[in-house]
């Protein structure tokens, strides 16, 4: 799921089984994760950084998807 050039979507300490489910919009400058500690996260690109991420609770305790509608 996280390939080298996609570590920043896990943090440190983490392997990044946590994270179910990884979209990125059609223009590739955002990335959307959901995780199982219930966050909907949003990643700037191409360098995404957990450091740099918005976070937002889901309303479930796992977010198994995440999707980007057709107009991004």
């Amino acid at each position: 799921m996280c390939g080298p050039d996609r570590t920043g979507l896990k943090p440190k300490g983490e392997d990044g089984s946590h994270l179910n489910t990884v979209v990125g919009t059609s223009d590739n400058k955002i990335l959307i994760t959901g995780d199982d500690y219930g966050l909907v996260n949003v990643f700037n690109c191409p360098n995404p950084s957990c450091d740099n991420a918005h976070s937002y609770a889901g309303h479930s305790e796992h977010v198994k998807r995440v999707a980007i509608s057709k107009d991004g």
